[in-house]
């Protein structure tokens, strides 16, 4: 996992997944066809990108009169890290509370239960070979 991610606020995630779709360093005009569907003005942007410049989660690298934009930290590494936040934080750690949780609120569908089944059940036998 990446050093010491920082939390991202609702926009800066929003961006931020555009950005892993990109998935390649990108000029802030990359953006545009994203932007095309969000009502947001370019200031707003640029100062999305600067805090996730700041928070370390973009590199900027001037070109010309450009910025060239690299991300730093893939969208699994954030994945990871929020995982581990969001069940710190409501689950004290535990797995299985927050599973029991899901199963009980009634939410999943036979087919949810099926997958997390086979999920399990796969990296059970992947631990298994070890």
């Amino acid at each position: 996992m990446h050093k010491s991610l920082k939390k991202l606020g609702d926009a800066e995630l929003e961006l931020m997944c555009a950005v892993w779709e990109l998935n390649r360093p990108f000029l802030r005009s990359d953006l545009n066809p994203w932007l095309d569907k969000k009502s947001w003005a370019d200031t707003t942007v640029l100062t999305i990108l600067s805090h996730l410049c700041s928070k370390q989660y973009l590199a900027i690298e001037k070109s010309g009169r450009s910025n060239i934009y690299t991300p730093l930290v893939t969208r699994q590494e954030y994945q990871q890290f929020s995982n581990h936040s969001f069940l710190n934080k409501l689950y004290g750690g535990a797995f299985s509370r927050m599973t029991a949780a899901l199963v009980e609120s009634g939410d999943l569908t036979e087919k949810d239960l099926e997958e997390l089944q086979n999920i399990l059940d796969r990296h059970k036998e992947e631990k298994e070979d070890v």
